[in-house]
């Protein structure tokens, strides 16, 4: 803690341990220490002549150039670091855009694949078609209207033997596959984005899936279009290796 007086710029306050009265530390201004330094520093003979009086002067003088030296030196800085950062980001976003293009490319497709469905959620989300494989389910989803907010697809597997299920988990009936999309909704444009639900590692056996979306931060479920309801279901999938194999 610092308090002001005359003679100095400020005195530093310290309480090493609570209860012991304050130990003053004065803090001379710079001006002071400069005229210590060429005090120290200069000729005596110059000394001798300046007197104090002058090495205040003196001192001051350097002080005023020395700040007059910091000021140049922020205005100049500030613009050159500012470049320097924003080169640094757009260095870091043409780094990104390879990465960003290749997982667009895997996940972005020009038709639905799959069974159709054809079920729009919020009047904005069209979920085209679905395709299930012994570990995964597929979805095709489009923006059929622009999604400006963050989202999530929720995904629901309910098993045909509830035994299967973990404690945590009975009340509720169903696992959780909750998981953001691979490419942010904004980002689908006309393409069909495809949504893989990855199932394998569920105990093998007949399960049956829902899905929707969540609207990131207030948690708000998609309406069906047309319903009260706020899920799709998909109806009932084989998970694991298939019946009878060995």
């Amino acid at each position: 803690m610092y308090r002001k007086t005359t003679r100095y710029h400020r005195q530093l306050v310290v309480a090493p341990i609570r209860g012991m009265a304050d130990h003053i530390l004065p803090v001379p201004l710079l001006a002071d220490t400069i005229a210590v330094y060429l005090s120290s520093h200069l000729p005596m003979w110059m000394v001798a002549r300046l007197g104090q009086t002058g090495l205040m002067r003196a001192a001051r003088a350097v002080e005023r150039a020395l700040k007059l030296l910091g000021v140049c030196a922020k205005t100049i800085a500030s613009p050159v670091l500012w470049l320097w950062r924003r080169l640094r980001t757009i260095k870091a976003g043409s780094h990104a855009q390879p990465d960003r293009a290749i997982v667009e490319a895997r996940f972005l497709i020009d038709a639905p694949d799959g069974q159709n469905v054809n079920m729009l959620l919020d009047g904005r989300i069209m979920v085209g078609a679905v395709r299930f494989s012994p570990t995964a389910a597929y979805l095709s989803m489009r923006a059929m209207r622009s999604v400006r907010e963050s989202v999530q697809i929720f995904a629901h597997a309910y098993p045909e033997d509830t035994s299967v299920l973990p404690e945590n988990r009975c009340k509720q009936g169903f696992f959780c596959k909750d998981h953001d999309p691979f490419v942010e909704a904004s980002r689908w444009g006309r393409k069909w984005y495809r949504d893989e639900i990855w199932l394998g590692d569920l105990p093998p056996g007949y399960y049956r899936i829902e899905v929707g979306i969540i609207e990131h931060g207030s948690f708000r479920k998609f309406p069906l279009s047309g319903t009260t309801r706020t899920s799709i279901d998909l109806g009932w999938t084989h998970v694991g290796p298939a019946e009878g194999a060995q």
